[in-house]
């Protein structure tokens, strides 16, 4: 991980990221990288909030990887949108960039994280959003409705249950609109009763 103890370290160390980079998905890749990790450090004195850009690189003792960890220290709430192959077929990419430029826009990148995921198991509800730590799990979003989530819960604090199947109260429960509207599933213990993984 780059550290302010060896600056000629932190150096060819760039230089050697640089390069695999350039070799591997050419110039452009490499100029990112750079740029990035200079703004992560402060060197450029125009980024405005130095504060966005808290991540650091480092390779992965696995595959040599190249790999990036947030610093999440400061953070509300964790969006979890999922991408999920029904999701994706409802919309899922599109209702994640529409979640990532709309807290971009309320300038809320210091207080939400938001992660992809892979199937969260709703898949009658798709595309599915869950924002933590409320616990609340949102079906059927679209990019507008999204939007509206971020406004509402992210910024104002005003989860919408309307489009809200479940909500965390010690352990997650179905909301008046989830009992209206959402379809119930099964329970686990009915898949593992009858062999079934999953």
């Amino acid at each position: 991980m780059f550290g302010s103890d060896g600056c000629l370290r932190d150096y060819r160390q760039t230089c050697g990221r640089m390069t695999a980079l350039g070799a591997l998905f050419g110039p452009f890749a490499a100029f990112v990288y750079i740029f990035l990790h200079l703004c992560c450090r402060g060197a450029f004195s125009f980024v405005e909030k130095p504060s966005v850009c808290r991540i650091s690189f480092y390779h992965s003792s696995k595959r040599g990887d190249l790999v990036a960890t947030w610093d999440l220290r400061g953070m509300k709430h964790h969006v979890l949108i999922c991408n999920g192959g029904t999701c994706l077929r409802h919309g899922g990419d599109d209702v994640t960039t529409a979640v990532r430029e709309e807290i971009a826009r309320l300038g809320l990148d210091d207080a939400v994280h938001t992660t992809r995921t892979r199937c969260n198991g709703r898949c009658q509800d798709a595309c599915v959003m869950i924002v933590y730590p409320q616990g609340i799990w949102y079906r059927q979003m679209t990019p507008e409705r999204a939007k509206e989530v971020v406004r509402a819960h992210l910024d104002e604090g005003l989860p919408l249950l309307k489009w809200a199947t479940y909500e965390y109260e010690g352990e997650l429960v179905l909301t008046p609109a989830g009992e209206r509207e959402a379809p119930s599933g099964k329970r686990k213990t009915e898949h593992a009763a009858k062999g079934v993984k999953g």
